[in-house]
């Protein structure tokens, strides 16, 4: 009698444990894992690329690892910086420029499959990649001419990555709400966010879709606030509203909340004759996916 009460209690507590589950919640967090899935079975193919002996495939490899790296808000592809560490010392696939300087010719690479490694480890902003970046930073000048060389591409790269760290530590001990409230903020920012560092644009889309819910109402205000300046014919003098008509769709997109749909064919209408319709576009397509 006193076990078939305990199996009883323990079906009622299961069941009190099952109805207090968020349907939504779950929905969410089964997405999430199909993304990590997705991103996993496509990073573990690109560094098999990386290990090619094939220079056309190392360097399709590296187009594919900077796509993932600028949509990867789980930190999957830093499982690709020990072999793209490994390409930075490559020459033989490098274009290379030769210039007179005072004590003789010197040749510097501008581009080749080390230069798209450094691109790559900028996106990915992983910090095992300062030391060998660093060393190339002292290896040469930055630019040649008006040209920029391997070493000026490594500086740039040093930078995003120092840069990701700050911007992280800020982020760390935030509220879900602080974060959004300071990832809005900095969107408002065009002086913190200059058209050269797509690392943060792509920051910002990344926390906020790992918020995901949470942040979906705010977010759809602030695309109704940018499209508010467009319609009265204003010039955005509030804040920088081509990031805002980037990042909003991009993150709408990649949460997948159909409470999104309004707010970006209002977009659609609004920037109909220009390219930014493409952002409210694919976004919708993207939730219509998720949300068959």
């Amino acid at each position: 009698m006193k076990k078939t009460v305990k199996i009883l209690f323990g079906i009622i507590v299961l069941a009190v444990i099952l109805n207090r589950i968020d349907p939504a919640a779950a929905q969410e967090s089964k997405k999430v894992s199909v993304k990590k899935v997705t991103i996993q079975q496509e990073i573990s193919s690109a560094i098999a690329g990386l290990k090619s002996a094939s220079a056309e495939k190392q360097k399709v490899a590296i187009m594919e690892i900077t796509r993932l790296a600028y949509s990867d808000h789980f930190g999957i592809t830093a499982q690709a910086v020990p072999e793209l560490i490994k390409l930075l010392k490559d020459e033989e696939n490098a274009q290379k420029i030769t210039v007179e300087q005072e004590g003789g010719t010197k040749t510097f690479i501008v581009e080749g499959l080390s230069v798209q490694a450094i691109r790559a480890l900028a996106a990915i902003g992983d910090k095992r990649a300062l030391p060998p970046l660093k060393e190339i930073v002292a290896s040469g000048p930055a630019i040649v001419g008006e040209i920029s060389t391997k070493a000026g591409y490594a500086a740039q790269a040093v930078l995003s990555i120092d840069k990701k760290e700050e911007f992280t530590n800020k982020l760390r001990n935030l509220s879900n709400k602080e974060r959004i409230d300071f990832l809005i903020a900095e969107i408002k920012n065009a002086e913190y966010l200059p058209a050269n560092e797509p690392l943060f644009v792509n920051l910002i889309i990344g926390y906020l879709t790992e918020i995901g819910s949470p942040a979906v109402a705010p977010i759809i205000d602030l695309l109704r606030e940018a499209l508010d300046v467009d319609l009265a014919g204003g010039k955005a003098e509030k804040f920088y509203t081509s990031y805002v008509y980037y990042i909003i769709p991009s993150v709408l997109g990649n949460i997948g909340d159909r409470r999104a749909i309004p707010i970006l064919e209002m977009m659609l209408k609004v920037k109909a004759d220009t390219g930014l319709a493409d952002f409210a576009a694919a976004a919708i397509k993207k939730i219509n996916a998720l949300n068959p």
